[in-house]
């Protein structure tokens, strides 16, 4: 089965003080088999290798564009955070709306592009206006 099309699970776990945080995992009750090709000495020997999905429950740390995220590289941790999910209508929300992974990593995809893109405009500007240190 393709991973978009796997179902998800959702579920809100204590994170700092009374805040919780949004996990995912997909679902075990479902066929989790996938095949991955295989070669060895360039190409004489190929074979696929039976492998199944993990179903472990996963945090998302996605990208948010905060007061001085421009300072920093667009892979600093300090510019990722994880989903808050303090009550149960939200995590409710995400349980009804997102039925498989597919449709969940689109959703995570297309909310980081408007943070990126804030993130890409104050970075151009914040370099262009640092003066270079001459030697």
């Amino acid at each position: 089965m393709e991973k978009d099309n796997l179902k998800i699970e959702f579920r809100a776990v204590p994170y700092a003080h009374e805040e919780r945080v949004l996990e995912y995992r997909i679902s075990p009750e479902q066929d989790l088999t996938y095949y991955v090709e295989v070669s060895y000495l360039w190409g004489l020997i190929k074979f696929k290798r039976k492998k199944k999905y993990n179903t472990e429950w996963k945090q998302i740390q996605e990208f948010r564009c905060g007061l001085t995220s421009h300072y920093y590289d667009v892979d600093e941790w300090l510019n990722y955070m994880p989903i808050w999910c303090n009550n149960q209508e939200t995590l409710n929300w995400y349980k009804r709306t997102f039925e498989t992974f597919g449709d969940f990593e689109k959703y995570i995809t297309d909310r980081e592009k408007g943070e990126y893109e804030k993130y890409w405009n104050r970075r151009t500007k914040y370099l262009k206006d640092r003066k270079e240190i001459l030697y």
